[in-house]
């Protein structure tokens, strides 16, 4: 293993990811992925391989993001653990002057056919930032642009699903962008290990019909699905669902479109919650006052739009509100990710799991409570992998599709699965499921194996 010149010190995972990245690169892979967790330190990973790459003066990096608070998070903490490297921005309102050993990029600005930013840059190392994102043609032409495709660039894209936003591989397949995945750590090793929260989530069924809904590139077309949810019923059933399970807890909501996110904030506020509205069209001071009044803890309720799914880090968090239904893998996951991180300084310097987990269990948030709102006819396949069912909170950990956790956690309901032998599982996959039919059908597990015990055995 390399020396790396960071003052950080990497959890157990991130060094097994490491080495697999300096691994793959030194066996001639040019392209591969890392799947790891919302919350997980995918960030501090990839400032650590840099930090590796960097062995000569003449060595460049490039990272590609496609938000400006991804772009302020990688040139932070690239910088934080390689102080001996120049580190720049180029996009979101600035420029490079001069040379840099680092670029941390916009897609927007160094993706576009006609750019010609970073014209002299040739970076043997790039990162893509949330790669679920690659497919889009602006990912593609600054991976041609910059050499991804070609022998002397070494690849490494990082996200917490290996799928892409419509629901396709990344990888694996003769058209995928990546040739393989170097390292996955999942959400229940995170949750088990004590570096995430653990969940407890409920899933509220509501009448809406989503059968005429049109999908679209995965995922239901935005407009039509707008206006089959925001309905005066579904926005009510779910505040009286979070009232009841969440009501004093800081949360994020997850809306189907901007009016719907405003009409949702307009209920929460006439019901005496302190409640904002958040959606990309707005101007970003205006943007910008609205989440920092979140994060300061003078908004408990946030609605938003497609801002608050990626680079927004608010461990404060400890409940996500989904009205907004989707069928991408990569967008649920992400959802999901934002009330997950445990609050600062709880397991700081804890290098045993068990400790880790008492220590969150003690905090000021002791787990994430998730609200699912599932409508009628949506559109779920027979399990045979993940990615090609409906996602669900149930799903991302391998329980079937349909489980209902009924305000149980992940954690207790992994336990009671791993002791189901595989027909028990089987059959659970073949119905909807809620978490008591767990014991249910251990119960009958266990009666069956003793009336099969020969008689002699059963009355010792």
């Amino acid at each position: 293993m390399r020396l790396l010149p960071s003052p950080v010190v990497l959890r157990p995972y991130q060094a097994q990811a490491l080495a697999q990245l300096l691994a793959c690169r030194d066996q001639g892979m040019k392209r591969v992925l890392v799947v790891m967790p919302t919350g997980t330190g995918k960030t501090t990973l990839f400032s650590a391989l840099i930090g590796s790459h960097h062995q000569e003066p003449t060595q460049k990096s490039l990272v590609l993001a496609h938000r400006r608070e991804l772009l302020d998070q990688a040139y932070r903490r690239i910088g934080l653990q390689n102080d001996h490297l120049d580190v720049a921005i180029e996009g979101a309102g600035m420029s490079l002057r001069g040379d840099a050993d680092v670029v941390v990029g916009s897609i927007q600005s160094l993706g576009r056919p006609d750019s010609k930013r970073l014209g002299e840059f040739n970076p043997g190392l790039v990162i893509i930032d949330e790669a679920h994102h690659a497919a889009a043609s602006t990912y593609q032409q600054a991976m041609r642009r910059f050499g991804c495709y070609e022998d002397q660039t070494f690849t490494v894209g990082v996200t917490a699903t290996p799928h892409r936003m419509d629901n396709r591989q990344l990888h694996g397949t003769d058209e995928a962008i990546f040739q393989d995945v170097a390292f996955t750590y999942s959400l229940r090793e995170a949750i088990q290990e004590g570096w995430l929260a653990d969940v407890r989530g409920y899933r509220v069924a509501t009448g809406i019909d989503l059968s005429r809904v049109r999908v679209q590139h995965g995922d239901y077309n935005a407009r039509q699905l707008q206006d089959a949810v925001n309905t005066e019923e579904r926005n009510e059933a779910a505040y009286m669902h979070w009232s009841e399970v969440a009501g004093d807890r800081r949360t994020i909501v997850f809306c189907s479109g901007i009016k719907h996110a405003d009409d949702v904030a307009d209920l929460f506020r006439a019901r005496g919650a302190s409640c904002e509205s958040v959606n990309g069209s707005l101007p970003t001071p205006q943007r910008d006052a609205i989440l920092q009044r979140f994060a300061n803890g003078k908004t408990q309720v946030l609605t938003n739009v497609d801002i608050a799914t990626e680079g927004f880090d608010l461990p404060d968090v400890s409940c996500v509100l989904m009205l907004r239904p989707t069928q991408s893998w990569a967008l649920y996951t992400q959802m999901i990710g934002r009330g997950l991180r445990v609050l600062p300084n709880t397991i700081d310097g804890l290098v045993d799991a068990d400790a880790r987990r008492e220590a969150v269990r003690h905090s000021d948030k002791t787990d994430c409570i998730v609200i699912d709102i599932v409508d009628n006819g949506e559109k779920v396949a027979i399990p045979k992998e993940p990615g090609q069912e409906k996602p669900s909170l149930a799903a991302i950990v391998g329980l079937p599709t349909e489980f209902d956790l009924e305000g149980h956690s992940l954690d207790e309901a992994l336990k009671k699965w791993d002791d189901l032998l595989p027909a028990g599982r089987a059959v659970l996959f073949r119905r909807p499921t809620k978490y008591d039919d767990l014991g249910a059908m251990l119960t009958a597990v266990d009666i069956l194996a003793e009336l099969s015990m020969p008689e002699s055995v059963a009355q010792t």
